[in-house]
């Protein structure tokens, strides 16, 4: 899932743009870990389908490859973890995807 954040990432980005990734905690239970970059955006009109299979936001057509499932497939395996996805773009100066696991208990020697 973070390998299709940072694919995506790079992918949609501008030429001599930049990638970042950070990580901090959320709450007392999660950790997110979000990918911000600094390339297309995405249009508030169609953010509604970014997590359908095999959307591309209007982008069939274009140099960009790929199937429209990477989104959808990092949602599943991030909600099967307990965890959350979303986002934030402003259309034309680049996206933030954040994802926020929850933080496993440690258990007391011997337990």
């Amino acid at each position: 899932m973070l390998l299709n954040l940072l694919s995506n990432a790079v992918k949609f980005n501008r030429a001599g743009g930049t990638a970042t990734i950070s990580c901090r905690p959320a709450g007392a239970d999660y950790l997110r870990i979000s990918v911000a970059d600094t390339g297309v955006g995405i249009a508030a009109a169609r953010r509604d389908e970014l997590f359908q299979p095999f959307s591309r936001l209007g982008l069939e057509d274009g140099a960009i490859q790929g199937a429209g499932l990477g989104l959808v497939m990092s949602k599943r395996l991030i909600e099967r973890m307990r965890g959350r996805i979303g986002f934030e773009s402003v259309e034309g100066v680049g996206s933030s995807f954040w994802v926020e696991l929850p933080l496993a208990e440690a258990r007391a020697a011997g337990a």
